[in-house]
């Protein structure tokens, strides 16, 4: 995918132009590579303890 937007509104002509017309500066963002990690580092994952053995709580929607 192609970020010309972004290549433009951070170049110097592109720059002036989008800071006088208020348009929003993108930042870059971090594109996914094949055999690449989904995220960058560990993730910690939780939830309540009761949730985790499968009960649910008594004012739970059904």
């Amino acid at each position: 995918m192609s970020d010309w937007y972004r290549d433009f509104a951070n170049s110097g002509v592109g720059t002036t132009i989008t800071r006088q017309l208020g348009l929003p500066r993108p930042a870059e963002l971090r594109r996914y590579e094949p055999g690449q990690s989904l995220l960058p580092g560990p993730a910690l994952v939780g939830s309540p303890a009761r949730a985790a053995a499968g009960h649910r709580s008594p004012d739970a929607p059904r």
